[in-house]
């Protein structure tokens, strides 16, 4: 309602609407700050020529195909980071499951984390969401090394 009374008038009147205190803008989600789809796909892209070939620990992808892996990781990240509300993939500790079993370990995190950290910084990403993004990775070691059980998907 605009100060002269009247509903939408005082706009086109010329005069100013009273102020009103707006609330804080939601923080934007950082698969947006990321980029969306296309730098996150890059991302992901870079990550995986990483993992299948670093002698460290591509005996853990052996036979695995990497498009495929590159779609989970895209729909669990779309997830993950915050620009989707459910996952319909399994969740972290049933999908390592049979990888800890045959001997994943912190170590192997470890390397996946680094890879992933240089695959950022290779495709650009700012250090302040690269630091959010290690925290994200550090959140999930436990889930996907089966100590804890994995969030529920919402």
């Amino acid at each position: 309602m605009g100060r002269s009374g009247r509903s939408g008038r005082g706009c086109r009147e010329g005069r100013h609407l009273a102020t009103v205190a707006a609330p804080a803008p939601a923080k934007e989600c950082l698969y947006n700050r990321l980029g969306g789809e296309k730098p996150v796909k890059t991302v992901i892209g870079l990550f995986y020529m990483k993992a299948f070939t670093d002698d460290r620990i591509k005996h853990w992808f052996e036979g695995l195909n990497k498009e495929k892996m590159e779609m989970k990781m895209a729909g669990f990240l779309k997830y993950g980071f915050g620009a989707e509300t459910t996952y319909k993939g399994r969740d972290l500790t049933t999908g390592h499951a049979d990888l800890v079993a045959r001997g994943l370990c912190d170590a192997d995190y470890d390397v996946v984390g680094e890879l992933f950290v240089a695959s950022l910084r290779e495709a650009g990403v700012p250090e302040d969401l690269v630091d959010e993004i290690v925290t994200i990775l550090e959140s999930c070691r436990d889930a996907v090394l089966g100590r804890t059980a994995a969030p529920a998907a919402k």
